[in-house]
This record gives C-alpha cells, structure tokens and sequence, in this order.
C-alpha cells in the first residue's frame, strides 16, 4: 500500500507523484524455493539467482552468461516522463537480506526525499543503494534533450554480488526515437560512479 500525503513537506520538488512510477524489486531464481534454500543451507549458498526483476519484468542475467542470448528479448519494465519535468518515484526492495541493490538511471541524478515513509531533508545522488524491505522516494528532475535512457539495477551483497546478477528497465521520454540495446549490456556496466550515500535527517 502506498500512502500519499496531502501536506508532503516536499511536494515543492516534484511535478508528478504519479502510480505507474513505482519500482518493485526482487530476485528471481530458476530453482523452486525447496531446492535452493537447501543449497544455501548446506553449501556455499551461490549460484542460486537468474536475475533481479522490476515489476516482474526483465532479462536474465545471471553470471553474464545471457550475452546476446534469447533471453535477452525478455520484456522489461518501462517508465514514461516528458522532458524537462520533475517526478517521484518510489523504489521498493522486496528480495532476500543477503541481496542489496544499488538502483541508477543513465545521466540522471536522483533527490532522495523519504526512506520508508518517512520525509528527509533532500539529497542529490547519483545512486540509490537498498537492503531488503527498505522503500525509497526519489525525484528524478527530467533533461530538455528528449531520448530514452537506461535504469540500472545492479546486485551486491552474499548471493547477489557473488552471482553478478543486475536488471535494466527503460526511462522513456515522450518522441524519443532512439533504441536501446539491452543485449549486450554486463554487470561492469550497471556500476555508476558519484554519491552514493544517503541522508536519514527526518523532519520533526
């Protein structure tokens, strides 16, 4: 359940507060729940994980062995702006303890404005980093230049970080005619350098 509040201290940084602007996260695994869990129990607990999915949509990705494979033309999530616009997003991680996401968007940065409901004073990041059952609201301040971009989720951590699994979603702004090329994009490529700590400052 999402909770939108009429009096958001931070409503002056947006322009959009929109439904469709949510991400949920969570892992994915080829493996029924019975076999892996026991794998991780009684073993060194890797190679458990397919990929990361964004509103159950995505690629697979695990170990980068999917290169320009067929499962490449998985469909995967897609988020609409219009250019030079200001919108909340809401990440949501709802995968396993031992897998943290760090979630970027390509030539963007991101506002951090709440963690788990809660209004912080905001914080320009180039990414967002997410342990399991952490939810985040972020401003994404859109460009002028009107093309599609990539929305980057890279997995770190014990079993995500060991079995270099990531997502790609799509930021696609209204007329952009480019094509993005999800088939040959590796788990080097999701890293995003800059600012990634956060602020956890709540407003009395």
């Amino acid at each position: 359940m999402i909770v939108r509040e009429s009096d958001d201290v931070n409503s002056k940084l947006y322009d959009y507060d929109l439904p469709e602007h949510v991400m949920i996260m969570n892992d994915f695994s080829a493996k029924i729940a019975s076999d892996w869990h026991g794998v991780y129990a009684f073993s060194n607990g890797y190679n458990l994980h397919n990929s990361i999915l964004v509103n159950g949509l995505g690629i697979q990705t695990f170990n980068e062995t999917t290169v320009n494979s067929s499962v490449r033309n998985f469909p995967i999530a897609s988020f609409s702006v219009k250019p030079s616009k200001r919108y909340r997003f809401r990440l949501i991680h709802m995968g396993p303890y031992s897998c943290t996401m760090i979630v970027s968007i390509d030539n963007h940065k991101l506002t951090l404005i709440a963690t788990d409901g809660n209004a912080v004073e905001p914080v320009e990041l180039d990414s967002i980093v997410l342990s399991a059952g952490e939810r985040y609201d972020v401003v994404l301040e859109t460009k002028s230049t009107v093309a599609n971009h990539f929305i980057k989720f890279r997995g770190e951590g014990e079993l995500c970080g060991y079995d270099r699994i990531f997502q790609i979603a799509e930021l696609r702004y209204e007329n952009a005619t480019n094509v993005l090329d999800k088939m040959s994009i590796t788990y080097n490529d999701t890293y995003r350098a800059g600012k990634v700590e956060y602020c956890f400052c709540l407003y009395e």
